[in-house]
């Protein structure tokens, strides 16, 4: 009886496929491993810090929103939203050879028409590029101090939802 080479060379590669495929597997679960053995978390008075073997995840709320330094107007008579959480201010660290990153975050709600909001914002934010997108919601985007600053509003029965933004580096915030 004689033998086919090729079964040979197909069955030797489908198992050097499948060494291979262990091996990656083993390192991508022994890498998760070693990564969250290596992460603290702790919070303290409003901040809770999140440290991994690549940087720092900082998130500090804020009991009250100051739209001065945030360098967004509010609308006049606008209530925090008390459905959700406090507004935040989230740092990312990567160390000395990365960059940071902050976002800033707020919501707010007015018993007031989308469009009044809307006009509101298009007269005190000219400069804004202003956008629909597909959930119906109006945003303006702007630039200002190295800083990228949202208006973001949506219609809510009865009245306008607000969600304010800044992301940028956090030596401009």
């Amino acid at each position: 009886m004689q033998r086919n080479p090729e079964r040979g060379g197909i069955l030797a590669a489908i198992l050097i496929l499948l060494a291979i495929l262990a091996c990656g597997v083993f390192l991508v679960v022994s890498t998760g491993y070693v990564f969250i053995r290596n992460v603290a978390v702790t919070k303290s008075k409003g901040e809770t810090r999140v440290e991994t073997p690549i940087g720092t995840l900082r998130v500090k709320e804020s009991s009250r929103f100051d739209s001065k330094t945030f360098g967004v107007p509010l609308y006049p008579g606008a209530q925090r939203n008390e459905d959700l959480h406090k507004p935040a201010r989230v740092e990312l660290d990567f160390g000395e050879s990365h960059r940071g990153l902050t976002v800033t975050a707020a919501e707010y709600v007015t018993p007031d028409s989308l469009s009044q909001v809307e006009d509101y914002y298009r007269s005190r934010l000219p400069e804004a590029s202003i956008k629909h997108n597909r959930h119906q919601h109006l945003i303006f985007e702007f630039h200002e101090g190295g800083m990228k600053k949202l208006v973001v509003l949506r219609e809510q029965h009865p009245g306008t939802r607000i969600a304010l933004a800044s992301i940028g580096e956090p030596a401009a915030n």
